[in-house]
């Protein structure tokens, strides 16, 4: 959900078949959790996404924390002491 479907899949899969599939109760409850979370800043997308760590943008990636999970808060933490990027 969070990735743009290629032109080519979407039409294998047919615009109907989407539309169908966004009524369903459950793609309906996903996104709005995914809607109430907000738009992510781009450090915190490049670091839930692709697991990099820009220390410069540091504050960025705190001032939406509350996305991040436990693990990733605590890796935050700790490779904050360091004046690098971090993967």
């Amino acid at each position: 959900m969070t990735y743009l479907f290629s032109n080519d899949l979407l039409n294998v899969i047919g615009k109907k078949t989407i539309l169908d599939l966004e009524q369903i109760e459950s793609f309906l409850s996903i996104k709005n959790e995914i809607l109430k979370m907000g738009k992510h800043k781009p450090a915190v997308n490049d670091f839930i996404m692709i697991n990099l760590l820009d220390l410069d943008k540091i504050n960025e990636i705190y001032s939406q924390k509350h996305l991040l999970n436990e693990f990733q808060l605590k890796f935050l933490e700790i490779t904050s002491c360091f004046r690098k990027i971090t993967e």
